[in-house]
Parts: structure tokens; sequence; C-alpha cells
């Protein structure tokens, strides 16, 4: 079953897995620009033997864990980073087959949960192919969401083992631990939805006799302890990152840790109750896909009427229509109470993503239906009504094309998956009038039903995968620009380049391994995004050299290279670089202040640094006999050789984040901030080493939880098996 279901997976995008014309993420949006440069880079990191915690290409550095969506932590992440690179970048093959065993895991899960709740195989089969392949995850792109949500079958079928009283206490572990295991995988939007659901299902069994169940209540600790620790590698740094960034939230500004999500993003991205039709009719959607296809809600409907009395599809139905609801976000109340009270819930932030909720509610009941309608023993009115009413959902769906087509005189003004559907709905309501009248075998219905539900989700899901022009597999804008990453791979030193966003990506950085002033993330550290980077005294301090565009920002700049693509590098005049050394210091109370004094022309940059109290204490001396200058620099280390004529204070043109240790020959020292974002280290007079290197506490202390977390659900296992 286990290849017929991968077999399933392989067959359905047989575009980006049988052919080499078409890829999942495209030339432009989120996916070309932003999460593919992540993937990029870190399976650099991984084959240079490196863990990709700190990425030094973006916004002066920035942390990835911190930042959670690239996925670090994520274990199926290090199967990708592990597969061959070419020129530094994964093939767009192993991308393609990463995104298909992502959906592949997504159908595998609601099959062993349809399994494991004793529906048959073929109805399994039939709700974790809808699982995996329509709505939410057979239409969302971003991995770093997919791989969230693919865990939730696992957490559900393992917390209703434990409430069943099968190996209770380890299965509540299994549940938290699957449900920390989505925590890792990198975005918070679908976790956050599916913790929410989980309580609220703990809840229930707890207070089911309106009286505290104790024994229930102590599985549900068991399991919420074992998401906390399970997923603390990506948790703790993304807490302590959180509290000291700013986050693009679709609002008119990024907003702090402390700041509410404005309800106008929710409002912004609820989804439209207009749009519900798309349950049905592929292609209907805006801001989440609600598809499940006429075949699956046909099937979910004969499970509410032929099988309402099985305690799991109550349950299931109850999460679905709670999905539903959410994903209609300032449309219903109820989600702005949520919004209002609930902790942490305003971090979602897109309501329609609820709508994956009502999807995973869905597989029971469909799993139901199937098995109950196909059950030839049974002689319920309730087939033949369910037969009828599909076939009367596709003959209303043609009456209205053709009332359509001839008020516009036959002119054809519609999505022509509208009449497919109509089309599949009247051989859906086909097969099952067949069977009810006992015309066709159940295996020939089960094949039959397969089918047309496989064609309809196709309609869906893949539908609009990108075709590849001129034979790139990956996006134009980085591949014909190849020749300017390796003209200034060639300049000697370290430095940074500003790019013209309209004619390159903004992580051309991380595709090409070269550092960006800026860069495409959904958040920056607030100490760096506090400062005035645009300015020309910005790039001065912060180590820009070079302007990448088709014609120059300022009359300083000098053309040194013209790529085939027309665009140009222009070199800055006299930036200041990556590390220098100072032995006078300014006391600054706010970065607002600092940012203000380093736009001050009569502020001497090279000479004196900004510092909040206490002062340093620098010596004053001659400085011409001062040197100082990068022996090594890798993601998460930087050597420096410096020789200071007497004590004074090496500046390093990085931001100043937590987990940046600094040793002068081998003695620790501190970091400070300076300059309003960079790191000032103090150093006394004469020949030395200065070496930082990114040992971050939270994720040390993190990976020890999930080191904790693993071994305490496996030491469950044993514990049972052993008795």
């Amino acid at each position: 079953m286990i290849l017929l279901l991968f077999a399933i997976a392989t067959g359905f995008y047989w575009k980006i897995t049988l052919t080499d014309q078409y890829s999942w993420f495209g030339e432009e949006g989120d996916i070309a620009g932003q999460v593919l440069p992540w993937l990029h880079f870190e399976a650099r990191e991984f084959h240079h033997s490196r863990a990709p915690l700190w990425d030094p290409h973006l916004w002066l550095g920035q942390p990835l864990l911190g930042q959670a969506q690239p996925g670090v932590a994520y274990p199926l992440n290090w199967l990708l980073f592990l597969t061959p690179v070419r020129n530094g970048l994964l093939s767009a093959t192993a991308l393609n087959w990463y995104f298909v065993l992502i959906h592949f895991m997504a159908i595998a899960f609601a099959y062993a949960l349809c399994r494991d709740l004793g529906r048959s195989r073929a109805a399994s089969l039939f709700a974790g192919c809808v699982f995996g392949l329509a709505g939410y995850v057979g239409g969302t792109d971003w991995p770093q969401m997919l791989n969230g949500a693919v865990w939730a079958p696992l957490i559900l079928l393992f917390l209703l083992r434990a409430v069943r009283g099968l190996r209770p206490a380890l299965s509540a572990g299994l549940s938290g631990g699957f449900l920390g295991v989505a925590w890792l995988s990198g975005h918070h939007q679908i976790p956050l939805y599916i913790t929410f659901t989980v309580g609220a299902v703990w809840l229930f069994f707890v207070f089911e006799k309106l009286s505290v169940n104790t024994a229930v209540l102590r599985l549900a600790l068991i399991g919420f302890a074992a998401m906390f620790l399970v997923s603390a590698l990506q948790t703790l740094p993304a807490y302590e990152y959180g509290k000291l960034a700013m986050r693009w939230v679709g609002a008119p500004n990024p907003v702090s840790w402390n700041e509410k999500v404005p309800y106008s993003v929710d409002t912004q991205y609820s989804l439209p109750p207009n749009t519900l039709i798309g349950i049905l009719i592929p292609g209907v959607k805006e801001s989440g896909d609600p598809f499940v296809g006429v075949a699956a809600m046909a099937l979910a409907l004969a499970g509410y009427a032929l099988a309402w009395r099985d305690r799991a599809l109550r349950v299931f139905t109850t999460i679905a229509l709670c999905g539903l609801l959410l994903a209609l976000g300032y449309h219903n109340v109820f989600h702005g109470i949520l919004y209002s009270i609930a902790p942490m819930f305003e971090k979602a932030r897109v309501p329609a993503s609820g709508i994956f909720l009502f999807q995973l509610g869905l597989v029971i009941p469909i799993a139901s239906g199937f098995d109950a309608f196909l059950d030839a023993e049974s002689r319920s009115r309730w087939k033949t009504r369910i037969a009828w009413g599909t076939a009367a959902f596709g003959l209303a769906i043609w009456t209205f094309l053709l009332q359509h087509a001839l008020a516009n005189k036959m002119k054809i003004e519609f999505d022509d998956r509208v009449a497919l559907t109509g089309l599949l709905a009247l051989l859906v309501a086909g097969v099952l009038l067949a069977f009810a009248k006992g015309r066709i075998a159940r295996r020939h219905a089960v094949a039959a039903l397969v089918i047309l539900m496989l064609i309809e989700l196709g309609n869906d899901s893949g539908y609009a995968f990108h075709p590849i022009s001129n034979g790139h597999r990956f996006p134009e804008k980085f591949g014909a620009n190849a020749d300017i990453a390796d003209y200034l791979r060639q300049q000697p030193g370290s430095f940074r380049v500003d790019i013209d966003e309209n004619e390159l990506p903004q992580n051309f950085g991380d595709w090409y391994g070269i550092d960006v002033l800026t860069g495409y993330t959904a958040s920056v550290l607030s100490n760096v995004y506090s400062q005035a980077f645009w300015t020309d005294r910005a790039h001065e301090l912060f180590n820009v050299a070079y302007y990448l565009s088709k014609k120059p920002a300022n009359v300083n700049q000098v053309q040194v290279f013209e790529g085939r693509t027309g665009i140009k590098v222009y070199r800055n005049p006299e930036p200041l670089p990556r590390a220098w050394i100072v032995h006078q210091a300014t006391l600054v109370s706010s970065r607002a202040d600092a940012s203000r004094l380093i736009q001050d022309a009569d502020f001497d940059l090279r000479r004196n640094v900004l510092v909040g109290a206490p002062v340093p204490a620098m010596a004053s001396c001659a400085s011409d006999g001062d040197r100082v200058q990068v022996a090594r620099h890798t993601s998460g280390s930087i050597a420096l050789d410096a020789e200071l004529a007497c004590d004074g204070m090496v500046i390093v043109s990085e931001s100043d984040a937590p987990g940046w240790i600094a040793t002068i020959d081998g003695r620790r020292e501190e970091i400070r901030e300076v300059d309003g974002a960079l790191r000032g280290i103090v150093v006394p007079g004469g020949r030395h080493r200065i070496h930082l290197s990114y040992r971050p506490r939270t994720v040390v202390w993190g990976a020890i939880l999930t080191f904790l977390g693993i071994t305490g659900i496996c030491a469950l296992a044993f514990a049972k098996a052993g008795r």
C-alpha cells in the first residue's frame, strides 16, 4: 500500500516527476525569490559541514533558526540539503521530488489515521488522497507551511488512541511529539491552528462527562509536554529572535513582538463567503483554497447520513465545521473574540488558512461515507438520494452554463473547470447510482471513484505548475546574472553590495553567497531596521562597496563592470571596511539617537563610535599604526588579526545579535552593540587574534530539550514493550 500511495503521488504530479517541462516554484513570487535562496544557502552550509544557523548574506546577518521559516530544524529538509549541489545550488530534480514527498507523506498519514479508526483500505486511500492532494495541502506551494500541515493526521491518530486506552501514555507522547515535529517545520501558522485544535479536542475528552477526567487530563499534559520538548530546537530560538525583530505581516509597517498584528490584516486575509462554492469547483479561491471536490463531498455527506453514530466521525465533523468558521475570519464574530483573548492566536494573521482544519476534519467523514455507501448489505434510501443530489448538482451547473452561453451569444467566458465539475458530478452520480442499484461490483465502483477523484483534484493541485521556458529550470533573473556574481566573487576583501530590486531579486545574496545589504525576508532584527540603511552614510558605515543596477544611484559611483543582461556594477567611493579600529566613543541614549548622528556629516564614522552606557575605557593615541583585517569569514565564524597602537575598540560591520561570542587570544571578551546595530569589542594595545563565533544558547538548550523529548517518547515505548 505504501508503494501504491507513492505511485499515486508520483503519477499525480507527473508534470514535475515524469517531464522536465514544469516546476512548482516558478519565476516570480515568494517561492522563487525567498524560499529557494534559503534552501540553496542551507544546502551549501550542509555540504561545508556547517549547521546553517546564521545567514551572513542579508541584513548584516540574520539568525536562520530564529526566523523559523527557513526550516533549519526540520529533519525532512536535512535530507534535501544532503542531496548533491552543483555550482552551489540544489538540483531542480531534488526540489521536485522533495515537493512530491511532502504530499506523499500527507496522503500516507491520512491513510494511517483512517485505517487506525477501522476504515477499509480503499476508503482510507480515497480519503488520504483528498487530504494530500486537494485544498490547502494540494494548493499551497510554501514548503515551510506544508511541512507543518502534513503531521496533523498522525497527531490526531495518537490522541484518539490515547483516549481509547491503547498504550495511552505512549500514544499521548507520540501525539505531542508529532505536534512538536510540526512546529519544527518552520512556519508557525498551521502548527498554531493545529495546537489550538488539539487543545480543544483534549478539553472535550477531559470534560466529556461533565466532570474532570483526571486520567485524560494527565494524558493531555504528557502530550503538551512532549510537544514543548520536541519543538524546542525551533521554538526557543524563534521566541528569542521574535522579541528582537520587526516582522512584516501585511500591514503598512512591520510590527514588533509586543504589538498585535492589526485586525485589518485578518480582515484582508479572511476567506470570502462567496468563495465557498470553491469547495466543489476548483479555482474559486482567495487567500485560501477550500476545494475538496464533488466526489469527496458526496461521500462525506454519505458519512453523515449513514454513519453518524460513529464517535470519531462526530469529533472530526466538529473540527471541520470549526475550521470552516475560522476561515471566514472577520465574517465570524467568534474569530474576533479569539483574536482578542487567545494567547498567540493573532500571530497566525491569515484566517483563510483555517480552511486546512475543514479539510482535515473531512478525512474521517469521507472515509466513513465511502465504506457506508459501498456496503452492499446496506439498503438505506440515503444512497439514492445522495446519488440523485450529486446528479442534480451536475445538471444545475450545465443549465447555468447553457443560460450564460445563450445570454452571451454562445461566447464562452468562464473557467472551463466549471464545465468539467458538472461533467464529473454526473459521472460520480452515475457510479454511485449504479452501485446502489446493484448494477456494478464494489471493486469497479472503488476504481471508478478513485479515478474520478484524481481527475477532479488534478484540476486544482498542480494545475497551475509553471512551464519552463528556454530550458531554464530555475528563475531566470538569478541565472541570467551569474556573470555579475562571478565578477563580485573575484574582488578582494569582505564587502557588501546594494541592489536595485527592480532589476534583481533581493535575495541574490543567498542564491550566490554574496553579502547584500538588505533582503526579502519575513522579518529583520530591530536594531538593523532602525537604521536609515538606504542612505549614503549608512552605505559607508555598512561596508557597501558596490551597487547593482542599470544606472547609478548617485554621481559619485563609478561603473566597473557590465553583465550580459545590461545590469552594471558601480563602485561606491570609500566605504568603511568590514572591520576597523577606533579610540573614541560617544554616548547615545537610544538607537534613534545613534541613527541621527550617523547621518550627521560632522560625525566621523571612522574615528568615533556610538555606544550606550557605560562608555568603554579606551586610550587616546596616534592611530597610524592600527591594523585589522579579516583573516577568515564563514557563516558562523569570523577571525580577525588586529594590531593596535593603544587600547581601543574593534568595530565589526555585522549585526549585533544574541549568541555571538568573542575571544581575544583565546580569552572571552564582551561584545557591545555600537553604532546602533553593529558589534564592538574593546581590545588592548598590541597584536591580537580576535575570534567571533555564533553559539546561541537557545539553540543549545533547544537541541537538548528536543533530544530529551524524543528520548522520553522512546523510553515510554521501551518501558511498555518490556512489560
